[in-house]
């Protein structure tokens, strides 16, 4: 899409339209060969044509299945030699989106474009004004930015009290100093229907890492701590929403990283119950058959615990049929009690 002009002009309302603003035959009743208020967004702005120039638009494609989505042409012999610049056009393209997009959200007053803050330093491509009184600055960025140069920028939307969010071209990718930044690490698709969330991947089980809170960070986690490596996740558009922060992560996401963030804390809890128990009492060791006791007489019965076990042909192999007598399983002590009803009894040592 971001080859095709999905933005047009109106000029009886002066504003900027989207494609999907309305059906196919809307636009046509408007355009080229209608009433023809609907012209190029680009030729009327001066892109690749004298500002004001006023061309009429066909709306094309959107047909069923088809592989073309529904978007705005110039009539035939009537675009300017070359067509319009692929990055001005992308850049269009992308605020009409967004601004679009603003304008479904829940707890949005106003969304505008082009609109310049209060000193005039600073042009933000979708403005958005929430209910709450949060203003956002919505900001698609498709050409490479010195540290400096954005820096000043992201200063400059501080001081005039935006929140910038910043959707950096697929292509170009998130540069380092924008990275930490809250806000201003999203990558917008070049068919503009996706935003690359930037996932931090899992810091490492170093130390005692299981007494520590920080478990979020032992799984795949956002937002990334500085430095960390990340990886890219594509989700649509339609599924994020703004808030007073500015873009919010969709349900299903969130749901997926607090599920990640309760395994580690799971395993963390189980390292910490082997830590806390009391060690195990080592059984005595055997010696030729019998257990040294480290004394000459053996166990007395308080010492012992006793368990049922089967009858006398059921007896493990070392037992002693004869004497009547069998062997404990565990430390190999010989024992002769016997139960009324035939039944052995195998002493088992604590």
């Amino acid at each position: 899409m971001g080859d095709l002009s999905v933005v047009g002009f109106d000029t009886r309302t002066g504003r900027s339209v989207h494609v999907d603003d309305a059906p196919k035959h809307v636009w046509n009743q408007h355009g080229y060969g209608g009433t023809a208020p609907l012209v190029c967004w680009h030729c009327f702005h001066g892109d690749e044509a004298p500002p004001g120039t006023l061309v009429p638009l066909q709306c094309r494609g959107g047909r069923k299945y088809g592989k073309v989505r529904t978007h705005f042409a110039h009539p035939p012999g009537m675009a300017p030699a070359g067509g319009h610049h692929p990055e001005t056009l992308w850049h269009a393209n992308a605020k009409q989106t967004l601004l679009r997009w603003a304008r479904q959200q829940p707890g949005v007053a106003d969304a505008v474009t082009e609109y310049r803050t209060a000193d005039g330093r600073r042009r933000t491509d979708v403005e958005v004004s929430l209910t709450d009184g949060t203003r956002l600055a919505l900001k698609v960025q498709q050409q490479p930015l010195t540290d400096e140069a954005w820096t000043r920028r992201h200063q400059d939307y501080t001081a005039a009290g935006l929140t910038d969010i910043w959707l950096w071209h697929s292509r170009l990718g998130v540069p380092g100093i924008a990275r930490d930044e809250p806000q201003c690490h999203w990558r917008l698709a070049a068919d503009l229907n996706a935003i690359g969330v930037p996932l931090a991947r899992p810091h490492g089980f170093d130390g005692a890492w299981w007494m520590r809170p920080d478990h979020r960070v032992r799984a795949l986690h956002y937002p990334p701590c500085a430095g960390d490596p990340t990886e890219v996740r594509w989700t649509a558009l339609a599924d994020f929403t703004a808030g007073p922060t500015g873009l919010l992560l969709p349900a299903t996401f969130i749901a997926e990283l607090r599920d990640a963030t309760a395994a580690v804390a799971r395993k963390a809890d189980r390292i910490r119950q082997r830590h806390s128990a009391p060690p195990t009492p080592k059984r005595p060791a055997l010696q030729g058959g019998r257990v040294n006791f480290g004394r000459v007489n053996p166990p007395a019965v308080h010492d012992l615990r006793v368990h049922e076990v089967h009858r006398i042909d059921a007896l493990p192999p070392n037992a002693d049929p004869e004497l009547r007598r069998y062997r404990c399983q565990v430390c190999n002590w010989v024992t002769g009690d016997v139960l009324n009803d035939g039944i052995h009894k195998l002493v088992e040592c604590r």
